[in-house]
């Protein structure tokens, strides 16, 4: 009878594996991403996608954030983003750099934005992004 629970729950564990894999496609990515980058859409939705999503630390010992994206539309776009950093318990670091910032998202073009954390215990962070309402 024992043995039978353990094959059982071995067997359970091989399954639950099997469904823990990592994400492949772009859209699997992308959605992984969505914690700690968010396209904020409007009422009409957006043409904006994030593609790609990296971290590094700089010479400075600051958190180094690049995100990719592309302007899917026909229409340039004016955007803008705003970055809120976190210390390594999740708390916010207070900062003058969290403010909306513009940037130009031209019509089916990639766009690329580079974003230095204001302090060394930053260790996470959460970016918004947003088109900039007339």
């Amino acid at each position: 009878m024992q043995l039978r629970k353990i094959t059982i729950l071995l067997a359970l564990l091989a399954i639950l594996n099997a469904c823990a894999t990592s994400p492949t496609t772009p859209e699997e990515i992308a959605a992984t991403h969505n914690e700690r980058v968010q396209v904020l859409s409007g009422f009409w939705g957006t043409n904006i996608r994030i593609t790609d999503i990296r971290n590094t630390i700089n010479s400075s010992n600051l958190l180094l954030v690049q995100i990719t994206g592309i302007n899917d539309g026909s229409d340039y776009l004016q955007m803008e983003y705003r970055a809120e950093w976190l210390d390594k318990n999740g708390m916010l670091i207070p900062s003058k750099m969290t403010h909306w910032v513009p940037f130009p998202a031209f019509e089916e073009t990639e766009f690329r934005l580079r974003i230095v954390a204001p302090k060394p215990a930053a260790t996470d962070y959460k970016i918004l992004i947003r088109e900039v309402q007339d």
